[in-house]
């Protein structure tokens, strides 16, 4: 099985621009909630309030910033979602995968707080996708 692609330029970009750190040793398998902000690790519970990080991805995990006033989903969408996703006004349902893949293609940052899940685990949909109710972003 080929490495999984969590060095990726754009992934580090993201790290970057966030200024995360990968977790340590003692901080790996909390919560979000018990977290620092500004680390980053891999979750497969993505949505979830106080979702566990680990320091190591797996096929099916997400990789999830934990920020001073927000937690950033990092997810690989269709054109067409990422194209909306960031302004969309009204709520979307998106599948989103944890790793690229040929039908999508574009990373894509979403904000926890916009995560609406339908049902409180989410069922991976074939590929290892999720379907992902994601709220709008309503006009103040």
């Amino acid at each position: 099985m080929p490495a999984l692609a969590v060095d990726t330029p754009e992934r580090q970009a993201l790290r970057d621009a966030h200024r995360v750190r990968p977790l340590t040793v003692q901080e790996e398998g909390a919560g979000l909630l018990q977290l620092p902000p500004g680390v980053y690790g891999f979750t497969h519970s993505p949505g979830a309030e106080n979702a566990p990080l680990f320091r190591a991805a797996t096929r099916h995990s997400f990789e999830v910033h934990r920020l001073r006033d927000s937690t950033i989903l990092l997810a690989y969408v269709d054109k067409p979602a990422a194209a909306v996703l960031e302004h969309a006004p009204e709520d979307m349902q998106v599948t989103a995968y944890p790793f690229p893949r040929g039908d999508a293609p574009v990373l894509v940052a979403i904000e926890w707080s916009r995560l609406h899940l339908v049902k409180r685990y989410v069922t991976p949909v074939e590929g290892g996708g999720i379907q992902l109710q994601v709220f709008g972003k309503r006009a103040p």
